[in-house]
């Protein structure tokens, strides 16, 4: 996951991904305090890629600080300037020590690179970077920094506007906005980072890693609303994806997006962590859409934010406004793998199984340790009909994702293999005493067995365990065959999402 390109109004997209986290903005470092070159070579283009940073030595890197600090300038850089940044998620590919800036350059189509790097020893901080121009290779600017770590904030403010500076960046106001940190302790900042940087490659070990990174952070300083955001979020990921009961997380994922947004009404990051939980555990249509449209407002270059608005619309039965607001996503963060996944779900509840199934095969030859792209082809699959291929898909190893403790059983049992598909519903029912399992996924293979009875049992408790799968209740085929019992019309109301008219967003 995982964003995106603010960090004082968004953070990096969790999603999350395993996902890549990519820049069009980066930053680098070397060593020694050097001056300024070409400090008057002007440029006509404000197209600027930003490398990851790379250690000084391969043995001492430290991965999360130097994104972190790319993620910082891209923030600084991006903040109502009309120069065109890329997004953090198209450069980490980039991230290799031998990589050549030139040839990351022309690949991202960008005029000019920042590269550097950087070195944490102790109290001190080692960083050099420089700006190159693309076409030719010219040295536009650069400088080395040898200083306590503790003016890590003046340094990146110093190499934004130096790199505004060469770059002609005029911006109103008062001049540069504060970047990524949006606190002055260095140590709370770099355990921000480090949070992040966990909550982008969303497994359960990595989530709760994350959760912890962000309340140290938090211990050393009070008043850290990025940190307070990413835990909201990482909370509410661990409900999403089956991991922890909603009625556990979410409540704590509410209290810390509250807190970011009592600390900065304006953090952009927050008001999409708080629309997403008013989706996945409140029920309260309205209300995310008003928290969606604030964070648009706040931050029009999130991508999570589009992401998560077009899961309501889908949720809403609006499929096409849902797959605009996934392109949106996409031309954000077009290396974020999660934002290409997450049109197959669409996909797949409008019915429009090969397109899907396309879809997510292609993503998966990009990353095939997706968990989320593997389960949404999964329940493509099995919606189209494929059962083999689906259960060929199922023993390519376990996946948390949406529903994933229904899909074998479900398999199983559409495609007349009853017996192992009851062994089956009896294994995740077991697994359901020792740990969390989605009322919902049991609904789903109840379905698949036609038991109408069980799965109207499990279906009303998915709504009292806040199943955070129930809003797409309308829209699952899974569920086709209940369509003409007065007691699905009866739940889908309850819900009260499928064909809302919802506020402008």
């Amino acid at each position: 996951a995982p964003t995106l390109v603010d960090s004082r109004r968004s953070r990096w997209p969790a999603w999350i991904v395993a996902a890549v986290l990519v820049v069009f903005v980066a930053s680098g470092y070397f060593f020694l305090r050097r001056g300024e070159i070409d400090h008057s070579a002007a440029l006509t283009t404000q197209t600027l890629a930003v490398l990851p940073f790379k250690p000084l030595l391969p043995s001492e890197r430290d991965e999360s600080l130097e994104l972190g600090m790319t993620e910082s300038l891209i923030s600084s850089l991006g903040q109502g300037g009309s120069g065109a940044i890329a997004p953090l998620s198209s450069v980490r590919r980039y991230s290799a020590i031998d990589q050549d800036a030139l040839a990351a350059g022309r690949a991202l189509k960008v005029k000019t690179v920042l590269e550097g790097s950087l070195q944490r020893s102790g109290d001190r901080l080692r960083v050099s970077a420089r700006l190159l121009r693309v076409a030719d290779g010219q040295q536009l600017w650069a400088q080395n920094f040898d200083q306590n770590f503790t003016t890590i904030f003046e340094v990146q403010d110093m190499i934004a506007a130096k790199v505004a500076q060469a770059l002609s960046m005029h911006r109103s106001g008062e001049g540069l906005a504060p970047g990524a940190p949006y606190t002055r302790d260095p140590e709370a900042y770099v355990l921000y980072v480090r949070g992040q940087y966990a909550w982008s490659r969303p497994t359960e070990a990595n989530l709760l890693q994350a959760i912890d990174f962000f309340q140290q952070a938090i211990a050393r300083d009070r008043n850290y609303a990025l940190a307070y955001s990413g835990l909201a979020d990482c909370y509410a990921l661990l409900a999403v994806f089956g991991i922890r009961a909603p009625s556990e997380v979410f409540p704590k994922a509410r209290d810390a997006a509250l807190r970011a947004l009592a600390i900065d009404p304006n953090l952009a990051a927050a008001h999409a962590a708080l629309g997403h939980i008013k989706v996945q555990f409140d029920r309260d249509w309205d209300g995310a859409a008003q928290e969606y449209a604030r964070a648009k407002q706040l931050d029009p270059r999130a991508a999570l934010t589009y992401q998560r608005l077009g899961h309501l619309y889908a949720l809403q039965g609006d499929f096409e406004k849902a797959l605009l607001a996934s392109d949106r996503a996409q031309q954000l963060e077009p290396l974020w793998l999660g934002a290409k996944a997450t049109p197959g779900n669409y996909l797949y509840f409008a019915k429009r199984y090969d397109e899907s199934i396309r879809l997510l095969d292609q993503v998966l030859t990009l990353d095939d340790r997706l968990d989320i792209a593997r389960g949404f082809l999964i329940r493509s699959l099995i919606g189209k009909g494929d059962y083999q291929r689906a259960l060929k898909e199922c023993d390519k190893g376990p996946i948390q994702s949406p529903g994933s403790n229904a899909f074998r059983a479900q398999a199983l049992a559409l495609s007349g293999r009853r017996e192992a598909a009851l062994g089956e519903l009896e294994r995740v029912l077991n697994l359901s005493k020792q740990r969390y399992v989605a009322a919902y996924d049991i609904a789903l293979i109840y379905a698949a067995l036609a038991d109408t009875e069980n799965t109207f049992l499990w279906l009303n408790r998915a709504m009292e365990d806040r199943s955070t799968g129930i809003g797409q209740l309308a829209e699952d085929g899974a569920f086709d065959a209940l369509h003409g019992d007065p007691r699905f019309a009866a739940l889908v109301q309850r819900i009260g999402i499928h064909r809302r008219m919802l506020p402008e967003i």
